[in-house]
């Protein structure tokens, strides 16, 4: 299994996933319908596999993207607490 991240949705219709742990920012379009409506938003993580160019076995990690986006805001407020500091 892969892990990825959904980057976009391009014109309402493709999603671009961006793998994880991947040196070469690889990453996989698909069509939106592909996926369960519960992930097709940017920015979701989910961990899937790719059998014949199709995803495959798709979990939303839902705890794992909660953390991610905690860490992310603790991360910005540090940073914007800094800039208004100077």
């Amino acid at each position: 299994m892969v892990k990825g991240v959904i980057d976009r949705i391009v014109d309402d219709r493709k999603a671009v996933i961006l793998i994880e742990g991947s040196s070469d920012r690889e990453q996989i379009v698909t069509d939106k319908t592909n996926l369960p409506e519960s992930v097709r938003y940017a920015d979701c993580l989910i961990q899937f596999d790719v059998e014949d160019d199709e995803i495959t076995n798709l979990k939303h990690l839902k705890t794992e993207e909660k953390e991610r986006k905690k860490r992310m805001q603790r991360k910005f407020d540090r940073l914007s607490s800094r800039l208004s500091e100077e």
